[in-house]
């Protein structure tokens, strides 16, 4: 960042922020919160892979006024594969096209990306002050394998660990949602390898609050449209078939998200489908407690985030509360068969609801604290990776900041440095040697050829003051080159110029 400037970041997606209906999404747009809340103006860019039907003009509104600047990159499916496979399959030049027009326009001090299948993006700062950021969501590396080994066809995109190393190799800090997926990337060799797991507002309920006018217990299920979800839902259902407190009538089920469509055919009693939700608040709302039934996968399951935000008690297979640091019996179910067995205790023992309730308080607390220092952490490694890729500048916003200067290397583009010099008071410009394409500044030549920096070095000493005025697609090489040659005293127009010449 240059002067002071509020700090930027350009955040690029596949998928889209609102409404945040699925888990990957509620990542995306907590993020941006996150960040928003620590001061930075964002930039987003939808490479639109997740397009279904048509977006209302309710919802392009609301991503549309999330964010200093909104971008949309159509998806064109006819072209997947043909600019590469496996890591990079889906990469277009629209979207690069997209990024570097970002990147030429505005001074960015992250750049954001989601899922390493998008890692591409990296390339167009490898000579920017710009720092990398990839946010992998989930590890992709041999995913195909773990769902077959669970019965589950694949619905998204799996890796090889030679092609996730090579995607995650290109960002400066790379993330993992869990630690044990930072670990995993660490294995891989990344050295900037760190943990930012999920951040969910607190949106508190009353617990139990279901509205039920019987003494059974409703155990609400949410989650999206995805095979681990509902195959892990599925399991949990067949194994509370059995179970005496639903037998008893003591316990009922209520089903809602996209995973809904999996289960409408289930005809049971105790069982309730209730599909897809307009707002999460009210299915919590309706239910008394929520189980959180995945017993395998990879990433942080954010739909427990978001039932302890919402102050619910929760029971869990141990791996779907991984990253929430309880010893509970309750959040350490061993398979989907030992989680319906700890609903069924629950509902046969009203007490435990209330002890639940307030664990969850205690839980969300530590978590939510836990995460806002790692964000900070993330941030700050950023400033440090940022303060050692960018060349020593100042940029200036008036003349009289040129006032300790000697001699003045007026170095850039011709037009706009004539521009820039016939404003200058006469004092300062008596001191000021004009590089401007090679020419001087009263050249009448329309189509000047472009300079080159060793031509400086072969003048003048380095004592001198330069002041760039070249366009912002070349400053950041210019001033590394003009720094190995020398010259300590860089100054840079583009604020200067907004500000006098726009």
């Amino acid at each position: 960042m240059t002067g002071n400037a509020k700090h930027k970041a350009l955040i690029v997606s596949p998928l889209r922020p609102y409404p945040p209906h699925a888990g990957n999404r509620r990542r995306i747009e907590a993020v941006c919160r996150q960040l928003r809340a620590r001061g930075y103006e964002l930039h987003f860019i939808w490479f639109a892979q997740d397009f279904a039907g048509r977006v209302s003009d309710d919802d392009f509104r609301e991503m549309a006024g999330a964010f200093e600047q909104f971008h949309v990159v159509p998806y064109v499916p006819e072209t997947q594969g043909a600019h590469g496979t496996g890591l990079d399959r889906d990469w277009q030049p629209a979207l690069e096209a997209q990024i570097r027009w970002c990147l030429q326009n505005n001074d960015y001090h992250i750049m954001w990306v989601n899922y390493v299948l998008l890692s591409k993006a990296f390339d167009c700062i490898q000579h920017l002050p710009t720092v990398g950021i990839l946010d992998t969501h989930d590890i992709l590396s041999g995913r195909a394998a773990l769902l077959a080994r669970n019965g589950v066809g694949n619905e998204f995109f799996s890796l090889s660990e030679e092609e996730e190393a090579q995607g995650i190799a290109r960002a400066d800090i790379v993330l993992g949602i869990q630690e044990e997926e930072t670990a995993f990337f660490a294995g891989l060799g990344h050295t900037d390898a760190m943990t930012l797991q999920h951040s969910a507002a607190g949106n508190v309920l009353q617990a139990g609050s279901s509205g039920r006018d019987d003494a059974a217990l409703t155990v609400g299920i949410i989650g999206s449209a995805n095979n681990i979800a509902i195959e892990c839902t599925r399991r949990l259902l067949v194994s509370l078939d059995n179970q005496e407190a639903v037998q008893s009538g003591l316990l009922k089920v209520r089903i809602g998200g996209g995973m809904s469509r999996a289960f409408t055919d289930l005809s049971a009693s105790w069982l309730e489908v209730v599909g897809t939700l307009d707002d999460v608040a009210d299915f919590y709302a309706s239910v008394d407690m929520i189980a959180v039934p995945n017993s395998f996968g990879t990433g942080l399951k954010i739909k427990a985030v978001e039932a302890l935000s919402y102050g619910m008690p929760v029971a869990s297979t141990a791996h779907g509360f991984l990253g929430f640091n309880s010893n509970d019996r309750a959040h350490k179910a061993a398979d989907e068969k030992a989680l319906a067995a700890e609903l069924g205790f629950v509902a046969q023992n009203p007490g435990e609801l209330s002890r639940l309730a307030a664990l969850t308080a205690e839980l969300f607390a530590a978590y939510t604290r836990k995460v806002e220092t790692q964000m900070d952490e993330v941030l700050e490694r950023a400033s440090a990776l940022a303060d050692e890729k960018k060349p020593r500048f100042t940029s200036i916003r008036a003349f009289d900041e040129l006032s300790d200067c000697g001699s003045v290397i007026l170095y850039g583009d011709g037009e706009f440095g004539k521009t820039l010099l016939a404003q200058m008071p006469k004092a300062l410009r008596r001191r000021v040697v004009a590089i401007l394409d090679g020419l001087k500044p009263d050249d009448r030549q329309v189509a000047p050829p472009r300079f080159h920096v060793d031509s400086v070095a072969g003048e003048f000493s380095g004592d001198e003051t330069v002041l760039l005025t070249i366009h912002p697609a070349d400053w950041y090489d210019i001033c590394v080159k003009l720094q190995s040659l020398g010259f300590e005293d860089i100054r840079l127009t583009h604020e200067f110029a907004a500000d006098r010449l726009a």
